[in-house]
Protein backbone atom coordinates (compact mmCIF):
# COMPACT_ATOMS: atom_id res chain seq x y z
CA UNK A 1 0.00 0.00 0.00
CA UNK A 2 1.06 3.61 -0.47
CA UNK A 3 0.85 6.36 2.16
CA UNK A 4 2.25 9.88 2.18
CA UNK A 5 4.43 11.69 4.72
CA UNK A 6 4.81 15.40 4.03
CA UNK A 7 3.59 14.58 0.49
CA UNK A 8 6.35 11.98 -0.06
CA UNK A 9 4.89 8.62 -1.15
CA UNK A 10 6.03 5.54 0.76
CA UNK A 11 5.21 1.89 0.01
CA UNK A 12 4.46 -0.20 3.08
CA UNK A 13 3.12 -3.63 3.93
CA UNK A 14 -0.49 -4.21 4.91
CA UNK A 15 -0.86 -4.12 8.68
CA UNK A 16 1.83 -1.46 9.12
CA UNK A 17 1.44 1.11 11.89
CA UNK A 18 2.02 4.86 12.00
CA UNK A 19 5.37 4.08 13.66
CA UNK A 20 6.36 1.82 10.76
CA UNK A 21 5.58 4.65 8.34
CA UNK A 22 7.67 7.17 10.25
CA UNK A 23 10.58 4.74 10.70
CA UNK A 24 10.64 4.14 6.95
CA UNK A 25 10.43 7.89 6.29
CA UNK A 26 13.26 8.84 8.69
CA UNK A 27 14.84 7.17 11.71
CA UNK A 28 15.95 10.62 12.97
CA UNK A 29 12.38 11.94 12.86
CA UNK A 30 11.16 8.76 14.55
CA UNK A 31 13.58 9.49 17.43
CA UNK A 32 12.38 13.13 17.52
CA UNK A 33 8.80 11.90 17.87
CA UNK A 34 9.78 9.50 20.67
CA UNK A 35 11.50 12.38 22.49
CA UNK A 36 8.44 14.61 21.85
CA UNK A 37 10.37 17.21 19.80
CA UNK A 38 8.08 16.46 16.86
CA UNK A 39 4.63 14.95 16.40
CA UNK A 40 2.92 13.14 13.56
CA UNK A 41 -0.57 14.27 12.56
CA UNK A 42 -3.24 13.31 10.09
CA UNK A 43 -4.36 15.76 7.38
CA UNK A 44 -6.75 17.48 9.80
CA UNK A 45 -3.94 18.20 12.28
CA UNK A 46 -4.97 15.57 14.82
CA UNK A 47 -1.94 14.06 16.60
CA UNK A 48 -1.52 10.33 16.04
CA UNK A 49 -0.05 7.57 18.18
CA UNK A 50 2.78 5.54 16.69
CA UNK A 51 0.78 2.36 17.35
CA UNK A 52 -2.14 3.60 15.22
CA UNK A 53 -3.36 1.72 12.18
CA UNK A 54 -2.90 3.05 8.66
CA UNK A 55 -4.81 2.63 5.41
CA UNK A 56 -3.83 2.84 1.79
CA UNK A 57 -3.72 6.48 0.70
CA UNK A 58 -3.37 7.99 4.20
CA UNK A 59 -1.53 11.32 4.45
CA UNK A 60 0.61 12.28 7.43
CA UNK A 61 2.43 15.45 8.44
CA UNK A 62 5.43 15.82 10.73
CA UNK A 63 5.42 19.03 12.74
CA UNK A 64 7.44 20.51 15.58
CA UNK A 65 5.92 20.04 19.01
CA UNK A 66 5.31 23.48 20.45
Amino acid sequence: MTVFVNEEPLRLFRGASVGDVIMKYSEAIFRDILSKRKIVTDVTGQPLKLQGNIQDGDHFKIISNK
